[in-house]
């Protein structure tokens, strides 16, 4: 597993409000997009940082375009390994291999 895998899946796990990582499905766990776009941002602000800290400078649609780039092939990279990457309305609170909350 990366390096950068591994500090973003830890940002996911110390970071995430109630709610963003919010339950387990029955094939892994389910994540919001929010969380995972946090997870994204800070993961890339730090390659930005170390790039700066080289001299390297990027024009602002670079760094908005390697965010947008970046948040993509961490979902991709997160539903790969089993994980379920949701929009923020659609976060379930429950599992649903377990009973409904109202059954």
């Amino acid at each position: 597993m990366s390096r950068i895998m591994l500090v973003v899946l830890a940002c996911l796990a110390s970071s995430a409000a109630p709610g963003q990582v919010a339950a387990r499905d029955c094939d892994g766990a389910i994540i919001s997009e929010s969380a995972v776009r946090f997870a994204s941002r800070d993961a890339y602000s730090r390659l930005l940082l170390q790039s700066y800290k080289r001299g390297r400078l990027f024009e602002p649609q670079q760094i908005e375009k390697g965010f947008r780039r970046h948040f993509e092939e961490l979902k991709l990279q997160l539903e790969n390994r089993g994980y379920a990457v949701l929009p923020d309305d659609e976060i379930k609170t429950y599992s649903p291999c377990d009973p409904a909350p109202d059954s």
